[in-house]
C-alpha cells in the first residue's frame, strides 16, 4: 500500500465517525476496501478475488453491499468491465 492510500482508508473511517453513520462491514469487505485503497489505478475484479480467495461473483456481491453502505457518505466504488474497480 502507498502512504496516501492508507490515508484515504483512514479518512473513510474518520468520515464515518464525523457523520455519525453506523457502518458495519465484514472483515472481507474491509479487506476489499483496503485492497482498493492500496492501488492508485483501477484493479480488475479477478485480481481482487484471487488475492482474497473468493469468486468474482462473490466479489461483485460484496461490492454492491459496500457501495450501499458508502452511498450514505457520498463515496462510490466505481467499476468498468474494461478497467476494473477504483475509488
Amino acid at each position: 500500500m502507498c502512504g496516501n492510500d492508507v490515508d484515504i482508508f483512514e479518512t473513510f473511517f474518520v468520515s464515518i465517525a464525523q457523520e455519525e453513520v453506523v457502518v458495519v462491514l465484514t472483515n472481507r469487505q474491509e479487506l476489499i476496501l483496503k485492497y482498493l485503497t492500496g492501488h492508485d489505478k483501477p484493479v480488475f475484479g479477478s485480481e481482487i478475488a484471487a488475492s482474497l480467495g473468493i469468486s468474482t461473483r462473490t466479489l461483485r456481491t460484496e461490492m454492491r453491499i459496500i457501495n450501499e453502505y458508502l452511498e450514505e457518505l457520498s463515496i462510490t466504488i466505481h467499476s468498468s468491465p474494461r478497467s476494473g474497480y477504483w475509488l
